[in-house]
């Protein structure tokens, strides 16, 4: 059963250096944790009705705390995410924020809500920050089905692609392995 994509990596006596870190010191527990929270918070959606989480959440998209904003854009994308109206307002978000960890934020969002309107958010995201892009190529990762492996090839050939993001699509790739069709061009 494959219901998470994790592991158990180890390190000893690793050192990182600097321009190599994905986002802060310190706070991979906080983050890891937070991630959790996404999960038991979605489950616990579910059980409402549909009016309800509209009523409750749409606001919430407009609130001055960017971790509730965060929250509830997940929320709706998992719950409501194929209504029309949910769905644009989620766009809309994503295009409008401000800085680039609140973009980090929402890029689970967005591998949520999926779909032909979202690839072209999460393309444009591999060419941001090593940082946005791993996020970027992971949510791709679990978005694609099988055979996208020539998507990500496809990918891979684009001539102006930054470094950092075919890491990231190969580091994704090699977390799922390769579809059948594109062993032969390995």
């Amino acid at each position: 059963w494959r219901a998470s994509n994790t592991g158990e990596l180890y390190f000893d006596d690793v050192r990182v250096p600097e321009a190599a870190m994905l986002g802060e010191r310190g706070q991979g527990f906080k983050i890891m944790m937070e991630t959790l929270d996404n999960g038991r918070l979605s489950i616990a959606a579910k059980r409402f009705p549909k009016r309800v989480l509209r009523r409750g959440l749409l606001p919430l998209l407009s609130h001055g705390d960017e971790a509730l904003r965060r929250q509830a854009a997940l929320l709706l994308a998992q719950v409501l995410g194929s209504e029309p109206g949910v769905r644009r307002r989620l766009i809309g978000l994503w295009r409008g924020a401000g800085t680039q960890q609140e973009k980090l934020g929402l890029v689970e969002m967005l591998r949520e809500l999926g779909g032909e309107d979202v690839y072209p958010l999460l393309y444009a995201a591999l060419e941001d920050s090593p940082l946005m892009a791993y996020a970027a190529a992971g949510a791709l990762n679990r978005l694609w089905t099988a055979g996208s492996g020539l998507r990500t090839l496809t990918l891979l050939r684009e001539k102006g692609l930054p470094q950092h993001a075919r890491q990231a699509l190969l580091s994704a790739l090699a977390k799922r392995g390769p579809d059948e069709i594109i062993k032969e061009q390995l």
